[in-house]
């Protein structure tokens, strides 16, 4: 199976002890072997971070301050306990989507891991590995206003003002066909949408926007 492109989310939950921390610089330092995770995010006070969309991003850090986590008291990133509703674990899986979550590792007890695995699951289920490339054109002079409202459909993860016989290129990723469909017909049906060409990546062999 191919390996997931994306960032990744730590969280720390239960009672704060140094342990946890050096927990969490097990993960910092060895996400960061690991070219298809392109970011490291913590999510403040566990879960609710997350639902919050209240995250740091961890490899801004010194690493020699992070080094200094193993044998510091209490909890980094900040703990809580919250125990999750229906409706939270499905907000915490479109948070995942919109920030390209594709690893998220919860240190914790019982609980956290009850919430690591039901999280797992419905991600799981609601897999979004289908990507397309879309070709767009639009009327002359309304270019950059339509790629500014098509950057905050769902399901976008980039836009490119390009040169040649179209006049952008979306790439997008979808649960399913018929979500795709869907998004098309949206596109389409948006003003000064001229016409549309998609094409769907059948294999992704490296998807990597970093420069090196």
């Amino acid at each position: 199976m191919a390996k997931l492109t994306g960032n990744l989310v730590v969280a720390q939950s239960g009672g704060p002890t140094a342990v946890i921390n050096s927990s969490l610089v097990g993960v910092i330092q060895e996400a960061l072997n690991h070219n298809e995770i392109t970011g490291i995010y913590g999510a403040i006070h566990g879960i609710e971070g997350i639902l919050y969309e209240n995250l740091v991003d961890l490899k801004k850090e010194d690493p020699q301050t992070i080094e200094k986590l193993k044998r510091t008291p209490s909890s980094a990133l900040g703990s809580c306990r919250h125990k999750l509703t229906p409706e939270e674990y499905e907000r915490i899986v479109d948070v995942f989507k919109a920030h390209n979550i594709r690893y998220f590792l919860y240190i914790g007890g019982n609980d956290s891991m009850e919430t690591a695995h039901i999280v797992g699951k419905m991600t799981s289920e609601m897999g979004y590995e289908l990507t397309a490339i879309t070709e767009v054109t639009v009327s002359k002079g309304k270019l950059l206003e339509m790629e500014k409202k098509i950057a905050k459909l769902t399901n976008i993860c980039a836009v490119y003002d390009i040169t040649g016989l179209t006049d952008a290129i979306i790439v997008a990723k979808f649960h399913s066909r018929k979500e795709l469909s869907s998004f098309t017909k949206a596109l389409l049906g948006m003003p000064f949408v001229e016409r549309t060409n998609t094409h769907i990546v059948l294999t992704t062999v490296k998807e990597d926007f970093r420069l090196i």
